[in-house]
């Protein structure tokens, strides 16, 4: 893990209320598993079994899962370059 000089000077990412959301359930449900919810999601856009239902069944769900997706791919890209978990 990074030291605290590190982290100072790598930033922050902004976290918005869907990103904290994100990662309260990949914390709660996935056991901090980024892998395990990326499948779940991935299963449940195409109907195929999946753990959790963490999207309602809706018309615009297919085009909600692919956008927490797209911010799932940021915060691990993040977490990667500096080395640290994000935390809700």
């Amino acid at each position: 893990m990074a030291t605290r000089e590190e982290l100072e000077g790598a930033g922050t990412f902004p976290l918005s209320a869907d990103h904290r959301m994100l990662l309260r359930i990949r914390d709660t449900l996935y056991e901090g598993d980024w892998c395990d919810f990326v499948h779940d999601l991935r299963c449940r856009a195409e109907g195929r079994p999946h753990v959790y239902e963490t999207i309602p069944q809706a018309a615009t769900m297919h085009t909600t899962i692919v956008a927490h997706l797209k911010m799932i791919e940021e915060m691990q890209a993040w977490e990667q370059a500096h080395n640290c978990r994000l935390r809700p």
